[in-house]
């Protein structure tokens, strides 16, 4: 049995998972923080889970890092021009996410953020624009304050979209403002781009990102802290441009495709040895 999200998971499925451990042979999760929510919450044994992360693909040259900066700046600017054929004028920075569009994302702060910037900004500037790519049930408060000033006009809520990945490199920063998180594919799609990630310090978040390394780390629900570690990055592009470099190896060495199913490969092959 294969658990991949918290944020969403009820207890009445952490029950379902305890009755039907007997049946079972292992569970696996996709961070070490969600198996020992799993063992805390099913009262299973942590050694009946399996930790098994995310995997991503990461795209582009391997043959250095002036190459794969050169190659993520160009993805950049082609996505950038894709962008705002469909926006129309696109503000000269943007930070962005991709996802469920759930109270438990943090959608709310990652505006709030952008708004504190909008103000304190250049009136030429005006600070980061917003994209958000996704749907769901908080969609609606979500436009309702992207609509307000100071981000009206400069936040972007685009929908379900099945070119988003092809959009995603336009942005300058990605976030993922998580309450909660397992493991997020899309957190680590954004750094296999080598697009600079901050995320808040919850689940599998600080797994995947090392902090002031491959990746920034914020508190969760902090509005201020988040618009600080932005204001930061955006200021500083080749700090942002490293972190980038060092994500996208992050994902190479840690979370790629090929390790993930190698992983289950391997659990499968234990599992069956028996018979």
């Amino acid at each position: 049995v294969s658990v991949r999200t918290l944020e969403t998971r009820s207890l009445a499925a952490h029950l379902l998972d305890r009755f039907s451990a007997g049946a079972v042979d292992r569970f696996t999760a996709v961070s070490e923080a969600a198996r020992q929510v799993i063992a805390r919450r099913s009262g299973i044994s942590p050694s009946r889970i399996e930790c098994i992360p995310n995997g991503a693909a990461v795209p582009g040259p391997t043959d250095g890092a002036v190459s794969a900066a050169a190659w993520r700046l160009a993805r950049r600017d082609q996505a950038r021009r894709d962008l705002a054929a469909r926006t129309g004028p696109l503000p000269a920075t943007l930070v962005g996410s991709l996802g469920r569009l759930d109270p438990v994302k943090g959608y709310a702060t990652l505006l709030e953020a952008a708004a504190r910037l909008a103000s304190a900004g250049a009136p030429a500037t005006g600070g980061p624009g917003v994209v958000l790519f996704g749907d769901g049930p908080a969609r609606a408060d979500l436009e309702a304050l992207a609509s307000r000033p100071p981000l009206r006009g400069r936040a972007f809520i685009l929908g379900e979209d099945p070119g988003a990945a092809r959009l995603l490199p336009a942005i300058d920063l990605f976030v993922l403002p998580s309450l909660a998180e397992g493991m997020s594919n899309a957190l680590l799609e954004a750094m296999a781009e080598g697009i600079p990630a901050v995320a808040t310090r919850v689940g599998g978040n600080a797994e995947v990102v090392e902090d002031g390394r491959s990746g920034v780390l914020v508190e969760p629900g902090d509005a201020a802290g988040l618009a600080g570690a932005l204001a930061g990055l955006l200021a500083d592009e080749e700090r942002a441009r490293r972190l980038g470099l060092e994500g996208r190896e992050r994902v190479r060495r840690a979370f790629s495709t090929q390790g993930m199913l190698e992983a289950y490969h391997d659990l499968y092959r234990r599992l069956l040895e028996p018979l």
